[in-house]
């Protein structure tokens, strides 16, 4: 049987490791298992690694158990979906923002004290505003 275990661990461009905390905008490099035939009769057929920018993220509520999903469109423009669990499994890197500040503000709950209340705010939008120094917010 085949090594299942990941040895990559980031480069130059990917090299901030992400512990459970993925968000939309963030440009992440990671590995996952790849498998051959269909369930129920799969084989292992090794690990792929996939760069992509995570685009959207979500919630979901199946049989009593919560999944965090996200959606990456990967360098060739194909959208992939992974549960969080499998995206941590192997471990993750990200490359650095050009403003780790916006970062924090969009993936916490903070951020939601600060967010205008205007039907027209899409969430994981990264540029919608601008905290100035009183912490009133001004449209982009």
């Amino acid at each position: 049987m085949q090594d299942r275990n990941s040895t990559y661990a980031g480069d130059t461009a990917y090299s901030i490791k992400c512990d459970h905390d993925v968000t939309v905008g963030d440009e992440v490099q990671f590995m996952r298992a790849v498998f051959n035939g269909s369930y129920p009769h799969t084989e292992y057929a090794g690990l792929e690694m996939v760069t992509g920018k995570v685009i959207g993220e979500s919630i979901c509520d199946n049989d009593g158990k919560r999944k965090h999903t996200f959606t990456i469109e990967t360098q060739v423009g194909k959208k992939t979906r992974i549960t969080g669990k499998n995206l941590y499994k192997n471990g993750v890197w990200r490359k650095p923002w050009k403003d780790e500040f916006m970062r924090t503000m969009g993936s916490s709950g903070h951020a939601a004290q600060h967010r205008p209340q205007d039907p027209h705010y899409v969430q994981g939008t990264l540029d919608y505003m601008d905290l100035d120094i009183q912490g009133s917010n001004k449209m982009l």
